[in-house]
Order: structure tokens, then sequence, then C-alpha cells
């Protein structure tokens, strides 16, 4: 749905480009503009039809006209190249088929009454990075009661906003470890998703939810200045997304995080 909304979102911004020079192009004097050898002499000529008559005239003393003229000829090339891109942009939209990780494995279930999460996963990701998804670590074990929430892979999580950044990371094949035990010199740390890009560096996402209590965000704060102690800071390795005072959350943003900084 992403990918289909970028596209509709180019051509409204072609679309608007090519009305603003069609109107440019309209307020511009008619004829058409050429340059002829006159005498030995290259020479600017307007050609218009007036009465079903040819009239072909000099402009080379008109330098106004002249530049309006070539500016014409600028904007007819513009307007074509926008025309071609909005027709191949408009077939794209036509035939482009939306990749939906969540409705293959819903399938997948349907099809095969017996299949199970982790022969899901196994079919999602590579070896390698099924590997690493599976190999064991230490998971925080703190009030695991409060997990009371369901990925679509079998994943219990605290609430639902991480249920959405979970299905986001599935969405994009990206392997990640939730609430996974760091040992640091300053103490223990859990992010709520360590994850393992691509190409081997490794990430560390911190969703911030109850942004209406001072308490929680000074604890939020000190786990910051911990993570900085191990070099994992937000300009490089480091993601810290927020709940809406309300506990809303903006999908539009966690995909944002994961385009400019997990995709490879």
């Amino acid at each position: 749905m992403q990918t289909l909304i970028e596209i509709d979102n180019i051509i409204n911004r072609i679309e608007l480009q090519r009305k603003a020079l069609e109107k440019e192009r309209k307020a511009l004097p008619s004829g058409r503009f050429s340059i002829e050898n006159r005498r030995g002499i290259p020479t600017p000529v307007l050609t218009t039809v007036v009465d079903k008559k040819i009239h072909r005239t000099s402009i080379a003393d008109k330098p106004d006209l002249y530049c309006k003229m070539l500016r014409g000829r600028v904007l007819d090339k513009e307007i074509r190249d926008l025309s071609h891109n909005l027709y191949c942009l408009k077939k794209l939209r036509e035939s482009y088929r939306e990749i939906n990780i969540g409705f293959d494995i819903q399938n997948l279930k349907n099809d095969f009454s017996n299949i199970n999460e982790k022969m899901i996963a196994g079919a999602m990701y590579t070896p390698e990075q099924f590997a690493w998804m599976q190999a064991e670590y230490n998971q925080l074990a703190y009030a695991p009661e409060e997990k009371k929430h369901s990925t679509s892979h079998g994943l219990k999580v605290r609430s639902k906003n991480e249920v959405i950044i979970s299905e986001k990371l599935y969405e994009h094949r990206i392997v990640f470890r939730y609430e996974m035990l760091l040992d640091f010199a300053g103490g223990l740390l859990a992010p709520d998703f360590v994850i393992k890009r691509a190409d081997g560096k490794m990430f560390y996402w911190e969703h911030m939810g109850l942004t209406n209590n001072k308490d929680y965000l000074d604890r939020q704060l000190q786990k910051i200045k911990l993570y900085a102690s191990a070099n994992i800071v937000p300009w490089d390795n480091l993601i810290i997304s927020f709940d809406s005072i309300d506990g809303g959350i903006d999908i539009r943003v966690i995909e944002s995080e994961i385009r400019n900084k997990l995709l490879v």
C-alpha cells in the first residue's frame, strides 16, 4: 500500500507541474519558431497562419519575442516528457502488485493446517537470517504477564504499538529479537527490538509509550545515556519512536524509520 501511495503522490506532483507549464505555454506567443539561413546569416523566424495564409517573419530585431519563442520550445519539450512519464506511471499504477507478507502468511496457514510459526519464519528469511533469529539469547524476564498482545508470527509483546512495529519489520523482512538483554558497563538494558540489518549492522529500537508520564520519561532519558556510553546513539544505530499523548502512533513515522535506516 505504501508504494502505491508513493506512486500516486508522484503522479499528482507531475500533473500539477504539467498544468503549470501548460498555463505558462498558453500565455506565450503562438506560431512556429525556427532558424533560417538568410543570405548566409542564421536568422530567427516566426511562422504564423493568418486567414489561412502562412506568414514567415524575421524576429532578429525583437529579442524579447525571440526569447519567448525559445522558452516555448523548451516548454513544449518539457510538457511532452512529463506527459510521457505520466503515461508510464499510470500504466505502472494499473499493473503494480503490492507485496503483502501478512496476507501470504495467512494463505499459507489456510493451505497447510499443520504449518507452525517456525516454519513460516524459515520460509520468509534467508538461512542466515533465520539462524540468527532462532539462536538462543537472554531475554528480559520482567512481568511476562504484561505480554498480552500477539504478532502474526506468534510473538508476545507488551503493547499494541509494539505489535505494529513488529508487523512493519516482518513486512520488510527485517530480522529482530524482542527484549534481548544487553550487558553494558553501566548496567543491563533490554531494547524493545534488537535488529540485524541485511549488511550485518546492529540497530536498537526503543518505543516510548507513556509520553504523558514524567517519571517514565526520566527513566527513558537515563536509558538513552546508558546507550550512549556504549556508542549506541540516535544519529547512528539507535531508533527511538514515541506514542502520542493519547497513546496513538503514526505508522508513517515507523515506515520512515525503517526505510531510511534499516533497508540497504
